[in-house]
């Protein structure tokens, strides 16, 4: 049996806000069910980058997409 790895997550900031659609441009890439069958990584391992200027708030899309998604992944 497979048990979640989730517990090593900071903490979700209770004030985030927008940034829906990075959140979807995220999952897309990450989740399998968006990629094609004609992708040669379907079944390998998935990296996304957030890029950009110190401030920009990187870390906590990226700590909401990993709280709002956990269901979807073993580890993270």
């Amino acid at each position: 049996m497979i048990f979640p790895c989730h517990d090593k997550l900071p903490s979700r900031n209770l004030n985030f806000c927008g940034r829906q659609g990075i959140l979807e441009m995220i999952e897309q890439h990450l989740l399998p069910k968006y990629r094609s069958s004609q992708d040669s990584s379907v079944n390998g391992l998935q990296i996304y980058s957030i890029h950009g200027l110190g401030g920009m708030g990187k870390t906590q899309i990226a700590i909401e997409y990993a709280h709002s998604r956990k269901t979807h992944y073993d580890a993270i």
